[in-house]
């Protein structure tokens, strides 16, 4: 089983159940004293003489509620999914405007700085993923020959079909 966790207390505590022995280390000789050591024994090494203890094969097993984690981990996920869907509607706009702009004579460098001045707190909410604070900001936006009202529709449509429930 992964370390992701179980889905309930029984299923963790039938799972250490069954496979703890093969946890820990072996049992052996150590130069450490353990705890309740099996037997000593002095050995002589480079003159030295060293004790060492057969110990036990011991383990430990912590058991945590993990909820918490999965919920930051959906919440995260979200938050990316809605970055991107973000990322790809502020390419759609500016696709719009590329559009109107070659078609439409009209508008002007002055007509696109103010869009941008107008839109950049929208285009930072669609970028950090914000999308439903962008959508309020989109729809109490006024219409200009940029963003009109069939374009904020669009745009809106955009979003929905991309962002995360």
């Amino acid at each position: 089983m992964s370390q992701d966790g179980f889905d309930t207390e029984m299923g963790a505590d039938a799972y250490i159940s069954k496979n703890k022995k093969s946890w820990g280390r072996d049992q052996g000789w150590y130069r450490v004293a353990c705890d309740s050591p099996i037997q000593t024994r002095e050995v002589e090494e480079l003159g030295l003489t060293i004790t060492e203890y057969e110990c036990p094969q011991n383990y430990t097993v912590t058991k945590s509620d993990i909820t918490t984690q999965r919920a930051d981990e959906a919440l995260l996920e979200i938050i990316s999914k809605n970055r991107k869907c973000g990322e790809s509607v502020i390419n759609y706009i500016n696709l719009l405007n590329t559009k109107k702009a070659l078609a439409d004579p009209s508008i002007t460098t002055a007509t696109i700085k103010s869009f941008l001045s107008d839109y950049s707190d929208i285009m930072n909410m669609l970028s950090s993923g914000s999308i439903s604070t962008a959508i309020d900001e989109i729809t109490n936006e006024p219409e200009t020959a940029l963003v009109t009202a069939s374009d904020k529709t669009a745009i809106i449509n955009k979003i929905n079909s991309c962002k995360a429930n």
